[in-house]
Order: structure tokens, then sequence, then C-alpha cells
């Protein structure tokens, strides 16, 4: 999906337009749509087929009938999941390197092979506040 912003000038509102509006969290989406297309070439009769207006022929859809027929497909969808369970992996170790290890990021940034202690903050989700908790709990003065 696509986000961009819109100047209200933009924005022509017509008798079938629909605006919807929804918020989560910190997220707000707003769908627009200017109504219903009656360009469009063909009318739906069933999931097996459907009406060709400008011919007038009725004509059947094609099926896949299993996911082989579709190779690339399963292949991508593998390689996300591939990816997501490596990159899960390696924080989760990443983390529990810090935590056993009386939280030596300098440990964990060389395990990670990253250029720099920020970077290795920012992959295992160490933020500002809690560097600041710890040095407030561990340092003395005066």
């Amino acid at each position: 999906m696509r986000v961009r912003k819109v100047d209200l000038d933009a924005i022509k509102l017509y008798e079938l337009s629909q605006v919807k509006f929804k918020t989560t969290g910190t997220i707000r989406e707003v769908q627009f749509s200017a109504g219903v297309n009656k360009s469009c070439a063909i009318q739906n009769i069933s999931k097996d087929t459907y009406l060709d207006k400008t011919t007038g022929e009725i004509k059947k859809r094609k099926h896949n009938t299993n996911r082989f027929q579709a190779p690339k497909s399963v292949r991508k969808s593998i390689n996300r999941l591939m990816d997501l369970i490596r990159c899960s992996f390696r924080k989760g170790f990443a983390t529990n390197v810090y935590v056993n290890n009386h939280y030596n990021i300098e440990l964990v940034r060389t395990l990670l092979q990253h250029s720099s202690v920020n970077v290795t903050q920012r992959y295992i989700g160490i933020g500002s506040q809690e560097l600041e908790e710890a040095i407030q709990k561990n340092v003395c003065l005066g």
C-alpha cells in the first residue's frame, strides 16, 4: 500500500464516494473510493464464469488447481519465512548473550559483526530510556 499526502482541494466527494477512517493506536488510516466503476468490461456471474460486456460472451475463469503451478510464488513465500526465522533467531541469540554476559554490548557487537555499538543497540532494542535507567542505578554521585 502506498501512502501519500493529499491537499484538501484535491479531494472531491461525489454522491457515490466512500471514505473510511480507522484509528489503531497511533496509526490513522483513511481509505477513499470514488464510487462504482461503471465502465468495467466484465460482470461476475459465478465463481467460475463471467460475462465479457464488450463481446457479450460468457467466459470461464482460469483457476490454479494447486500451488505447484506457481513455483515462483512458493519460492518467494519460503524465502520470506526463512528470512523471518533467521532474523528472529539472531535477535534472540544476541539479546540472550547481552543479558547473560552482564549487559556487555561490545561483546554482542563483535559477535554480530556490527559496525558500531549504536547499530547493535537498535538491533536488540535497547532504547535511550533503558540506558538512562541503567546509569541512574549504577552511578553514585556524591
